[in-house]
């Protein structure tokens, strides 16, 4: 176990919205949908159709619709959901992606106790996928 509170801070800190981000993209997978990303409340976010102005909206609320509706969903979409629906990616891949991207951490400075518990358990989960 990780005894280090500032490395497991830092590891979840790293994770959490990497987390959101896949539960997110694969609940657009598990409905098989190819053209939007389905938010795990049901709602939905369509590259290219960027929501009207409010006109209290000040440019960072421009700057993030534009973020969210523009390119970078539709390259989402392109290069990661649709492949995933193609692969028939299961549950159990999920788990297995989720556990990996915990595990890379990215040039992250830990312990070295915490290093080698971070590369043992990422060696673990790749080495899952081929049993």
């Amino acid at each position: 176990a990780i005894e280090d509170p500032f490395d497991k801070s830092k590891l979840l800190r790293h994770f959490t919205l990497r987390y959101i981000l896949l539960d997110n993209i694969f609940h657009t997978v598990e409905l098989g949908i190819r053209d939007r990303i389905i938010l795990v409340n049901n709602t939905f976010i369509i590259p290219g159709n960027i929501p009207n102005s409010m006109p209290d909206e000040n440019e960072n609320c421009q700057t993030i619709k534009h973020m969210m509706y523009g390119e970078r969903s539709a390259q989402l979409i392109d290069k990661l959901i649709v492949p995933m629906i193609d692969m028939n990616f299961t549950v159990g891949e999920l788990m297995a992606l989720r556990l990996i991207t915990f595990w890379n951490t990215n040039g992250l400075i830990f312990s070295p106790q915490t290093k080698n518990i971070i590369e043992m358990a990422r060696n673990g989960a790749v080495n899952e996928l081929y049993q």
